[in-house]
């Protein structure tokens, strides 16, 4: 069905994102669309990251781009939020070992009842240009950070 789009992702070095739900889930698929698309398409994961670091290894060998929806650097509004005692920071730090940080966009959503602009503003503040390269606020506004080593990108 995507096959229609081969010149045109050649030419643009375009390609495929597969998000929704969480696509971690589905990594042999992931693996096999690879193969059969080769290295001539980019693809980019939208993830929660919420996987096991072997999923992270295989999956960093076929994924060019990762955007990771990290909800908040904090155990207890992530776990409030997710039902999920995970720690954002662990997770990031696992996939920084196998991705470098040009391929990873980490992202910040403001979640109404569990977040306020503040936190997501701290929680953003948080990250050094170890960590990870790109940031995305899901914010109403303009975001006002001052930290030369970030970019951030307003929704």
């Amino acid at each position: 069905m995507v096959k229609i789009d081969d010149i045109y992702f050649q030419t643009t070095g375009g390609g495929i994102c597969f998000g929704g739900g969480e696509p971690t889930l589905y990594p042999e698929f992931i693996s096999e669309f690879r193969a059969i698309c080769g290295n001539r398409w980019k693809i980019t994961l939208e993830t929660s990251l919420c996987c096991s670091h072997a999923t992270k290894r295989s999956l960093s060998e076929v994924v060019d781009y990762w955007i990771v929806d990290i909800k908040s650097i904090h155990p207890t509004i992530y776990e409030a939020y997710t039902g999920k005692p995970y720690s954002p920071m662990q997770l990031l730090s696992s996939l920084k070992m196998l991705v470098p940080k040009e391929r990873v966009m980490v992202r910040v959503p403001l979640i109404p009842g569990y977040n306020t602009d503040k936190e997501v503003a701290a929680d953003m503040e948080c990250y050094t240009d170890d960590c990870c390269y790109y940031l995305l606020a899901a914010l109403a506004g303009p975001l006002k950070v001052d930290n030369s080593n970030l970019e951030f990108i307003d929704k």
